[in-house]
């Protein structure tokens, strides 16, 4: 076990620590959006399967189903992707805060992990 393993276990490393925490996040926000998806195109079709006339019914001489498969799904994918990139970029900028509280490193700049060079 390297020094850096050894002191990611005892909780020492506040980077990796915390980077550790990050991906745990992003994880749970992951997992949330694909239920939030799934939940959506799941009801989505069983309203269709339930109701067969509904997707049926034609607008325009389109099917309504394929319309909001087109005109409808997209939107709301649009929304909740936006929604998942803000939360991970939130938990980005949460994990850059706290690493430099921590540390007591300022500024602007990447934070770099410990040990490593600016080459």
């Amino acid at each position: 076990m390297t020094a850096r393993a050894a002191a990611l276990r005892a909780g020492e490393d506040p980077v990796w620590g915390s980077v550790a925490a990050l991906v745990a996040v992003q994880r749970r926000h992951a997992l949330r959006t694909l239920a939030v998806v799934g939940a959506g195109l799941g009801l989505l079709l069983g309203a269709f399967a339930l109701a067969p006339a509904a997707g049926a019914a034609a607008l325009g001489g389109v099917p309504f189903g394929w319309l909001v498969l087109t005109a409808g799904v997209q939107p709301a994918w649009l929304v909740v992707a936006l929604r998942h990139v803000r939360a991970a970029e939130q938990a980005e900028r949460d994990l850059v805060r706290a690493v430099r509280r921590r540390t007591g490193a300022g500024g602007n700049g990447p934070v770099r992990p410990p040990g490593r060079g600016s080459a």
